[in-house]
């Protein structure tokens, strides 16, 4: 169980600072990862999902360390999100040719984080 907490606290960790990252600096994804908005609203919306949805994520990964919730569902939520994103990006980067170093390092990231939520969710099922 403990590893399960370590993992998620990393995982929360990196979501809470990259989604503040994404929200006071917004303009830093059209360098990294060649996003930029037009207007306002484009601002707004770039603001909502890499920062307020990766924050309020983080913060549920939190809660989960805190005991308000189950560790597990925690796993399972990782593995599902990253999953899910990870395979996107990946299907996306093969019909695109991207070889981007920030699709490359999502992907890794999102997939390995996918992996380990399901080690751990298999490791905790089998000690109950």
């Amino acid at each position: 169980m403990i590893l399960a907490k370590i993992f998620i606290s990393f995982i929360a960790l990196v979501l809470v600072g990259f989604g503040v990252g994404s929200l006071l600096w917004t303009e830093a994804l059209t360098g990294a990862a060649g996003i930029s908005a037009v207007n306002p609203t484009g601002v707004s919306e770039l603001r909502a999902f890499y920062g307020g949805l990766e924050i309020g994520l983080g913060v549920s990964l939190a809660a989960a360390v805190a005991g308000r919730w189950s560790i597990k569902t925690a796993l399972m939520l990782v593995a599902v999100i990253f999953g899910c994103v990870g395979l996107v990006r990946i299907v996306s980067a093969i019909s695109l040719g991207d070889t981007s170093t920030w699709t490359l390092v999502g992907a890794g990231f999102e997939v390995f984080a996918c992996a380990i939520a399901c080690l751990l969710m298999r490791s905790l099922n089998a000690q109950a």
